[in-house]
């Protein structure tokens, strides 16, 4: 018994069936991989899925186009009565394969958007964090003014993630070289995340009882609040932001 398909003594229909099947479960099963890998956060699967699935795109079409039959397959496909040239079917196979990987591009790319996710093709991203400056404003006439610094992050895939990496970039502190340069925070030293999701475009921050331990004047909470709601909102399709502190959101951070 063979478990081999012998395309060439296969039909035109038969023939179509199977190239039609095998797209179709590609795409089925690439969408779902990457959803996963993305979702997981796993920057390594996600690459190594998109090779794959590129080569095994590459391989069907190779078995459909270049060997004979597929050849007369999309030969009749695209008007044609026979596609006896090498390089007709070469040029249809590039051309098919081009077609593929846009359609998945777009496939994947509308999958990413419709889950909040965002493929990060670097092994690191950028994001800002903000902290009050002595030199920039050093009366602190404004106590909400806060200014940027840039800091690097493991690559990111998704919202949340983007969002939970700046906020622990913005706990830490400045750095020695930016206090020198007069940046500062009015954040209490230790402060842990206890729990940060995203609904719609609200993001909701739950902090724990450090955040506000033996925080005290008016300025120094607008400036607390101010770090944390500028450091969110950097990231588009955020409108709102809501702090809690051990799932409190009322009298947090009273002066």
């Amino acid at each position: 018994m063979t478990y081999f398909i012998n395309l060439t003594n296969l039909s035109f229909g038969q023939d179509l069936y199977f190239f039609i099947l095998f797209i179709i479960w590609l795409f089925i099963w690439k969408g779902w991989a990457l959803w996963i890998a993305a979702k997981l956060n796993q920057k390594l699967w996600f690459w190594a899925l998109l090779v794959l699935n590129t080569l095994g795109i590459l391989e069907i079409l190779y078995i459909f186009i270049i060997s004979g039959k597929g050849g007369e397959v999309v030969g009749k496909i695209l008007k044609l009565d026979k596609v006896k040239s090498k390089f007709m079917r070469f040029l249809i196979a590039f051309l098919l394969i081009v077609v593929s990987i846009l359609v998945f591009v777009k496939i994947s790319s509308d999958l990413f958007k419709s889950q909040n996710l965002s493929p990060v093709a670097s092994v690191s991203s950028e994001v800002k964090v903000f902290f009050s400056n002595s030199r920039n404003d050093p009366e602190m006439l404004d106590c909400s003014k806060v200014y940027p610094v840039k800091r690097k992050v493991l690559a990111i895939f998704n919202k949340e993630t983007a969002v939970q990496s700046a906020l622990e970039e913005l706990l830490q502190g400045p750095s020695f070289e930016e206090k020198e340069t007069g940046f500062f925070t009015s954040i209490n030293e230790g402060v842990a995340i206890r729990n940060l999701k995203i609904e719609n475009k609200t993001v909701k921050i739950d902090f724990d009882e450090k955040l506000e331990f033996q925080v005290g004047g008016s300025c120094r909470v607008v400036a607390i609040r101010s770090q944390i709601i500028e450091t969110v909102s950097q990231f588009q399709g955020i409108d709102e932001v809501v702090i809690s502190i051990n799932g409190r959101t009322k009298d947090i951070l009273q002066p």
